[in-house]
């Protein structure tokens, strides 16, 4: 019966390990030296160059350019409005009655523009005759003017004819009047004077007369 040697047994496992280890060690560097050819071949990208790019210059705006007002027109100065001129009232006229005898009464009137807003009105009556005497009368004439009634007392008259058909006083009244914006008037006037008698036979209790002036 044969028998195994305990010291070749080991000897043979030792040779056995020494050979895998050489074989694990010659793999090793295989694979080191394959690792690093492919390390080598693949080149490693370089980073890439970081740019700076510089700050943005900020292009000014341009200020826009004040466009220039063209001065104001001097205002032409207005002449003042011109005071209208007022043309002063100074009128003058008569009417009388008509009895059919030679005894009339005669109005005549004057009409002057005191001031800007007034017209002084005059009515003086007259009596027109050959001979004639008469008395005072309290009221013995009255002057109607634009509605308004004025009496007065007459003055006397005492006529011998001398001087043929004249004229005697009787007596006058004034009164202020208003014209209207155009400085006119329209006055509508009547007399009246309170004779009771008679005159070349004929009977006159009163003699009147009327007319309308236009004043302005």
């Amino acid at each position: 019966m044969a028998h195994t040697n305990p010291k070749k047994n080991k000897a043979g496992l030792l040779a056995s390990l020494l050979i895998l280890l050489i074989i694990l060690i010659a793999l090793f560097v295989f694979l080191r030296s394959c690792t690093s050819e492919i390390s080598e071949a693949t080149p490693t990208p370089s980073a890439a160059p970081t740019v700076t790019a510089p700050p943005a210059t900020e292009t000014p705006e341009p200020s826009p350019t004040p466009t220039e007002q063209p001065p104001s027109p001097t205002p032409t100065e207005q002449p003042p409005t011109p005071t209208p001129t007022l043309t002063p009232i100074d009128l003058a006229g008569s009417f009388q009655s008509d009895t059919g005898t030679d005894l009339n009464l005669i109005a005549e009137w004057t009409a002057v523009s005191s001031d800007e807003e007034k017209v002084t009105l005059t009515v003086a009556l007259y009596v027109e005759s050959y001979s004639l005497q008469y008395s005072s009368l309290d009221n013995g004439a009255t002057v109607v003017i634009d509605g308004v009634s004025h009496s007065f007392i007459t003055d006397p008259i005492d006529y011998d004819g001398a001087d043929g058909l004249a004229k005697n006083r009787l007596g006058s009244i004034s009164v202020n009047l208003t014209p209207d914006e155009n400085r006119t008037l329209t006055v509508p006037i009547s007399v009246s004077w309170a004779f009771v008698g008679t005159y070349s036979g004929v009977d006159l209790e009163s003699i009147s007369a009327q007319d309308t002036i236009v004043l302005g």
